[in-house]
């Protein structure tokens, strides 16, 4: 183990212990952990069985919340304010899970094509830049589907 592994252990116990760890700001192995593994974030009430999406990092403005799959998210309507569309497709930034068994499929397209990231049970995402190291997804989903 390295000088800088050790450094991380006391950390990632520390947030484990406290239940402040969210999927991505602790790595499993704290020699892979992010240079983020540092950053405190709260993450917001999720009905049980739920995913829920912001429309900003740091699960910031109006939640969303999905149960079910959704083929197309431009059917799920939100605050123009908030959301260039009118609607959830292509305004997610940040998102957390409290499902218990499945896991969520996010997509950048309708209908579950294109790019996706999975999300297992219990995680969240407050910034995929940061935690699935791809920018790009901001801002792009367009479809969730779910695998139990």
């Amino acid at each position: 183990m390295n000088q800088h592994s050790a450094k991380k252990r006391p950390l990632v116990a520390a947030l484990l212990s406290t239940g402040l760890a969210v999927a991505g700001l602790v790595a499993a192995s704290p020699a892979s952990a992010a240079p983020a593994t540092s950053r405190s974030v709260v993450v917001p009430f999720c009905p049980d069985e739920y995913i829920c999406f912001y429309p900003f990092k740091n699960f910031g403005g109006g939640q969303g919340r999905a149960k079910d799959s959704n083929p197309d998210f431009s059917k799920l309507a939100h605050t123009k304010s908030e959301c260039h569309t009118g609607t959830w497709n292509d305004c997610i930034e940040s998102v957390s899970s409290s499902a218990v068994r499945c896991t969520a499929y996010l997509y950048v397209n309708a209908n579950y094509k294109g790019h996706y990231h999975t999300l297992s049970p219990g995680d969240a995402v407050w910034d995929f830049g940061i935690v699935y190291h791809d920018e790009a997804f901001n801002d792009q989903i367009s479809s969730n589907a779910w695998a139990c």
